[in-house]
């Protein structure tokens, strides 16, 4: 259907979650990365021009996520997890957020595995802009599903961002934390 661009007039948004399933199923059948690349830059594109904040937001993450996982690319996931913390950093929606907790030990590896250098992982910049979020929209206690799957991961990028010469106590104070969490996540909502 992205051939035919009048099947999408009146829909604009439509073609942004079309580019990104294109994009999706073409990293799926093992495309050739020019491709993979080439419609995962389509996709980005059309969601910024014609969809959502969130279209947009969830193609640059799919592009990043495929750049680790499947093209074993951390160069361009330190470029991505840029551009998807410019989008998500400023929401108080701790699904957004999530989106960076996922990419920020993508990186941590990445450093470990000697796959990027400490300046381009810029771990500890990045791991405190994603604490200061979190933190915010843990304390916003008028959506409490949302401040708790924020504090759950908050834990998880103190847990993933840990280094090797830390105090081993602190993660089973990180641990005991997460018990808490656990006790009170008893809602429908909260992404155990």
């Amino acid at each position: 259907m992205l051939a035919d661009s009048t099947a999408y007039q009146g829909r604009a948004p439509v073609i942004a979650d079309d580019a990104l399933r294109a994009a999706t199923l073409a990293r799926g059948i093992e495309k050739p990365r020019y491709e993979v690349d080439g419609r995962f830059d389509r996709a980005v594109r059309l969601a910024r021009e014609h969809g959502s904040t969130n279209q947009h937001l969830a193609a640059v993450y799919e592009w990043a996520w495929t750049s680790f996982f499947w093209l074993e690319d951390a160069l361009k996931v330190s470029d991505l997890y840029d551009q998807v913390e410019k989008l998500a950093i400023g929401s108080q929606d701790a699904d957004d957020l999530e989106r960076l907790s996922n990419l920020l030990p993508l990186l941590v590896n990445a450093l470990h595995q000697e796959m990027l250098q400490p300046e381009l992982a810029a771990i500890e910049r990045r791991r405190a802009a994603l604490t200061k979020a979190l933190e915010a929209a843990k304390d916003d206690t008028v959506r409490p599903n949302n401040s708790l799957h924020a504090h759950a991961l908050l834990l998880m990028t103190h847990v993933a961002t840990i280094s090797a010469g830390d105090d081993p106590a602190k993660l089973d104070q990180i641990w005991q934390e997460f018990t808490s969490v656990r006790s009170v996540s008893r809602t429908g909502d909260f992404p155990v």
